[in-house]
């Protein structure tokens, strides 16, 4: 305005108009994400990608009744995958999951959330790449991204859950479909890369599961390197729109699932996701679940990466150069170290820790809050990472957790109480202990070494 004080009021109004524009297209672009596509459009334009036909073609082998029939394929596989997302579904599914969230937690913890933030303000493309836990990790990090101010990201979600109704709806929030295996299916391949692509470079965020599926232990499965070498390679062929891929720490007092994670563990089948299966888990409701936690790791910048491993990738023509996987490997092991570094050390996992590391699995309480206040104070000293975030050092607050959770029991006795686990309980709690034991892991195995000295 000051600058423009010294011009005529209608040149002045047409730049003072032109910048407001700018800015709210910014600040609307931020918030709700580049403008919604017609998904027809993009599923022609994906099955006529330059990818799509150079595959069809390799295939066809000049065969015109063949080529019809790949090219009605790449259709089909378009449509298969590419999601739908509206925003008045979006703007539904927030209202409906914070009433969700409220009805199953106590409240959902988010640390280092001034990440994406300061990657969003900075025009980075953002890849969220969180740990797998449940299959409420899918509403989790699409809610709470959206209800931190930021675009819904578009989240793979594997083909068992497309199924009606909850794949109709899942579709219209930004959900697109991936089966499982891609192997032998070269067409398919090419249509998941250039979705992927598009996607990347018109400025809609991605989310993805890199271990692939739901960690059954609590341990943190080996990384899937096919969607981030998706994300490489198209970065590669266009680099104009930055890209940091952020590693996204999810975790729970309770998994919803967990004890049919241990019928599976102990033999059992794996029950096919349906509409039966989803009516059935109204029941679950009722129980109580404590906290969900959702922590940011320390993002990783693509082209810093790429920089420092193949300097000259700028240059390459090639869409699949022999670096590739090496480098997609290297990357994979960056985005475990960072999702490491974003635990959440949350009371039922100190608890755990504590009475599954003890004989018998019991430990009066005296000793169970030694135990805990020992390896809380260790972490504060010697922290595993900063972005590690202990969420209690109250005992008290600590225990009467465990036991709203239904995690332990008390035995009462004149000489003092003593908390214990049964067996059942033990392998259910294990799953806790498991989610922080890398922290601690180090730090023990110094300890056991002076101690068998």
């Amino acid at each position: 305005i000051e600058q423009a004080a010294g011009d005529d009021n209608e040149l002045s109004a047409r730049k003072i108009r032109r910048i407001l524009r700018i800015h709210f297209r910014r600040v609307r672009n931020t918030v709700l994400g580049q403008k919604i596509y017609v998904r027809e459009q993009v599923i022609s334009r994906i099955s006529n990608g330059k990818l799509v036909r150079q595959e069809i073609e390799r295939e066809a082998k000049g065969n015109e009744q063949k080529l019809r029939d790949l090219d009605a394929a790449a259709v089909r596989y378009a449509r298969e995958l590419s999601a739908d997302q509206t925003y008045s579904m979006v703007r539904t599914f927030e209202i409906v999951l914070a009433k969700l969230w409220n009805k199953l937690f106590s409240g959902v913890e988010v640390s280092n959330g001034e990440i994406p933030h300061q990657l969003a303000a900075a025009d980075y493309e953002i890849v969220y790449v969180p740990t797998h836990r449940s299959h409420l990790d899918y509403l989790l990090v699409n809610y709470m991204v959206y209800a931190g101010g930021l675009p819904a990201p578009h989240t793979a979600a594997g083909i068992n859950l497309n199924f009606f109704p909850m794949g109709w709806f899942l579709r219209r929030t930004g959900a697109f479909f991936i089966r499982r295996s891609f192997r032998g299916n070269r067409i398919y391949t090419a249509v998941v890369e250039e979705y992927m692509a598009y996607l990347l470079t018109h400025g809609y965020p991605i989310s993805f599961f890199p271990e692939g599926g739901r960690s059954r232990t609590g341990r943190p499965l080996p990384l899937k390197t096919g969607m981030l070498a998706m994300v490489v390679k198209s970065f590669v062929r266009n680099h104009e729109r930055p890209i940091a891929i952020v590693p996204v720490y999810i975790g729970y007092d309770k998994v919803m699932e967990v004890k049919s994670y241990l019928k599976e563990l102990s033999g059992g089948a794996k029950k096919k996701e349906s509409m039966f299966q989803l009516l059935g888990a109204r029941k679950l409701l009722k129980m109580y679940y404590g906290k969900a936690y959702l922590s940011y790791g320390e993002p990783i910048i693509l082209s810093r990466f790429l920089d420092a491993t193949q300097p000259d990738w700028k240059t390459l023509s090639d869409s699949k150069p022999e670096w590739l996987s090496a480098a997609v490997n290297d990357l994979s092991q960056q985005v475990s170290k960072h999702l490491n570094e974003a635990a959440v050390i949350t009371p039922i996992s100190l608890v755990g820790l504590a009475l599954l590391a003890s004989n018998h699995k019991a430990l009066p309480l005296e000793e169970l809050q030694a135990f805990i206040e020992k390896m809380i104070e260790l972490n504060n000293r010697l922290p595993y990472h900063a972005n590690v975030k202990v969420m209690s050092d109250n005992f008290a607050e600590i225990l009467e957790s465990a036991q709203k959770l239904k995690a332990i029991s008390l035995y009462q006795h004149a000489a003092g109480d003593v908390a214990f686990v049964n067996d059942v309980d033990a392998a259910l709690i294990s799953y806790y202990r498991n989610n922080i034991a890398h922290i601690f892991t180090i730090p023990a195995l110094i300890a056991r070494f002076f101690h068998q000295q």
